[in-house]
């Protein structure tokens, strides 16, 4: 044997992991090799058959593997991969004389024998080799004329599947019905799974025809191969009723088909639907399955599905023990805010601490609104105290759902007020932003009928703001903000100026929104000297004056017609903000825009403006900075159950 030989055999040794040591018999026509695990071939019993010599050595039957001529790859690739699986034309013999019948019972029994011993090797090679080696074995099978079975047909289908040749498959499947080898379910199986790779559908439905043909009872494994086209296809409806088609037949799905039909409706955003079949899997399967549980809960927490987050959280944190991640726990908690739940929000939150996770300003925000929904207020106000125990810094923004839960009725403002004294009565610490939160409602307490709006209520909040030392409540610079507002909205200059006089002297930094309001509350009088000199005071702080304190000092001199209009408008353009058109116009011809275009462009500045050089930093106190997460609130809390939270008024850290 030469050289060039050898190494085309030893890859075919590895591969069948034989042993390391083989003898070489070139006596035949062909070259066999036979391999030995152990010793030199001493005792060895040869026995013969139609494919393959056979040797035993002990008490081990070793097999020979037969080294076909070289084929040419690129031949391989461009030939009918098909015409070597023919049905021979010449009768097999086992070198008799021509004159010995071929359908003697040992005729058939070796021919039997030589297409298992085939089929063993072909089963081999569709593991540990490649196409080029598959090749060789079935050129092997047709030269000695033996004739394929069905066995042969679907290692074959499980080679072209795993190389994705759908074409080829098909193809194997109408040669097997041509030439009468009747085709099985694995059969099927593997044509089945080999249409995921064709992006039309045509071809599976052709297949799953021919299968009700053959009167073949589909199986479980069939319906799965079945559906990966539909799933590939994005066809979400149909594979739903594919599904129902398998329960209704009485057949139990595979878990993965379940998993896959879930994880097509998680990939479209169908929380509804995942979630339904999630609930079919759990009638066949009375198992928990973490990762079918962990996807429909994220998906179902991403989309507000109530329903499925409660029922897939109890799976997985109670049954299963497992740690959703921080993502979906702030989307649960959300939800809980959405929909009312305290208890699911105090749940999640309990979690995260046992997991020694920070819990986050966000987290406390959402944990207030599922008190809010509920209508809970004293507990709602203790959590703005926990947040700042907890070193997050709640502000009225974290207390928005207070604000607008109260903000249209005054009785629901002093109900809010009185809590506070409640909760300072036994000894609770109350938080600066709860006052706030009640200051901010009073900016809307009151309808004005003449023009459909709603103004402050100054004298109640007011009020509020002088019992802040009752309450042992240190002012801040967002109070007085909420004060400004109010006074802004009744047009109270005097007081403007009071209570940004009493600001000072509480030696409280003043903010640029508390600037802005004072500017624009100048603005609303004859006398706006001052304004000019709050912006010169501002920028003398190092704070970047906001594009509505600009507006409001450009709008109010093009009234008056003074000239200082351009300069404000210059300056503005000089910081970096660019200005709208109708606001240039307005300064060139006095003509006063309209307000609704000028509103909606203090909104949307990058509809007329474009990108802006700097930042905008524009505030307005007309606009809320958050809408609180409080659409359908209510119901009861029965889903959970938290004794400690819920039978107590007062929180601890020990969450």
């Amino acid at each position: 044997m030469s050289a060039r030989t050898l190494r085309a055999v030893r890859p075919i040794c590895k591969r069948l992991l034989l042993g390391p040591k083989f003898h070489v018999n070139t006596n035949k026509a062909f070259t066999t090799i036979l391999f030995l695990r152990n010793g030199d071939g001493n005792g060895i019993t040869r026995r013969s058959s139609l494919d393959s010599t056979r040797f035993m050595h002990g008490n081990k039957w070793l097999y020979t593997t037969e080294v076909s001529p070289k084929v040419d790859v690129n031949a391989v690739a461009t030939a009918d991969p098909l015409s070597i699986f023919n049905p021979p034309t010449e009768q097999i013999t086992t070198g008799a004389s021509p004159s010995v019948d071929t359908n003697s019972s040992s005729v058939k029994e070796e021919f039997d024998f030589a297409i298992v011993e085939m089929n063993r090797g072909l089963s081999r090679l569709t593991k540990w080799g490649n196409f080029v080696d598959i090749y060789n074995h079935c050129q092997a099978m047709k030269n000695r004329g033996i004739k394929p079975n069905t066995k042969t047909y679907n290692l074959l289908l499980q080679v072209y599947h795993r190389e994705g040749l759908f074409h080829e498959c098909i193809q194997l499947l109408h040669e097997m019905i041509k030439h009468g080898i009747p085709p099985d379910l694995e059969t099927f199986d593997f044509v089945l799974l080999s249409t995921s790779y064709e992006l039309t559908g045509i071809y599976r439905e052709y297949i799953w025809s021919l299968l009700e043909k053959h009167d073949l009872r589909p199986s479980s494994l069939t319906y799965e191969h079945y559906l990966e086209s539909f799933l590939v296809l994005e066809e979400f409806e149909h594979a739903v009723d594919v599904l129902d088609e398998i329960i209704e037949n009485k057949i139990v799905p595979t878990a993965r088909t379940f998993w896959q039909v879930t994880k097509l409706a998680i990939s479209l955003n169908e929380a509804d639907s995942a979630f339904e079949t999630l609930l079919k899997f759990e009638k066949q399967y009375p198992v928990v399955l973490p990762t079918i549980y962990m996807e429909t809960l994220r998906c179902a927490s991403a989309h507000f599905h109530l329903e499925g987050i409660i029922h897939c959280w109890k799976k997985i944190v109670d049954d299963a023990k497992m740690v959703p991640d921080q993502g979906v726990c702030l989307n649960i908690i959300n939800a809980a805010a959405r929909f009312g739940k305290p208890d699911l929000a105090t749940a999640v939150i309990k979690l995260l601490v046992a997991n020694r996770i920070k819990i986050e300003e966000q987290h406390f925000a959402a944990l207030l609104a599922s008190y809010v929904g509920v209508g809970d207020l004293k507990r709602a106000f203790n959590v703005l105290e926990l947040a700042r125990a907890s070193g997050a810094e709640p502000d009225y923004v974290t207390a928005m759902p207070i604000t607008d839960l109260i903000k249209s009725d005054v009785e629901k403002i002093d109900d809010a007020y009185y809590t506070l004294e409640e909760l300072h009565s036994k000894g609770r610490k109350v938080d600066v932003s709860a006052l706030n939160a009640i200051i901010r409602a009073c900016r809307f307490a009151v309808y004005n009928e003449e023009t459909g709006s709603r103004e402050a209520d100054i004298h109640r909040a007011v009020e509020t703001y002088n019992q802040a030392e009752k309450l042992n409540i240190t002012p801040n610079a967002q109070t007085f903000e909420m004060l400004m507002e109010c006074c802004l909205s009744i047009k109270h200059r005097l007081l403007g100026q009071q209570f940004m006089e009493e600001m000072r002297n509480r030696g409280i930094g003043t903010s640029p929104e508390v600037y802005t309001n004072m500017i624009q509350l100048l603005c609303t009088d004859t006398d706006y000297e001052d304004a000019f000199t709050l912006l010169e005071e501002m920028k003398s702080h190092d704070i970047l004056p906001p594009r509505t304190a600009y507006e409001a000092i450009v709008r109010k001199c093009a009234l008056h017609r003074d000239p200082r209009a351009n300069i404000a408008l210059e300056e503005m353009q000089t910081v970096g903000y660019e200005t709208p058109q109708a606001l240039v116009n307005f300064v060139r011809t006095g003509i006063i825009p309209n307000t609704n275009v000028l509103n909606y462009m203090r909104k949307e500045p990058a509809v007329f403006e474009g990108r802006s050089r700097k930042p905008n930093i524009s505030v307005n106190p007309e606009l809320d900075m958050l809408q609180a997460a409080l659409d359908n609130l209510g119901g009861d809390n029965s889903d959970f159950n938290i004794p400690n939270l819920n039978q107590q008024d007062n929180y601890n850290s020990n969450y």
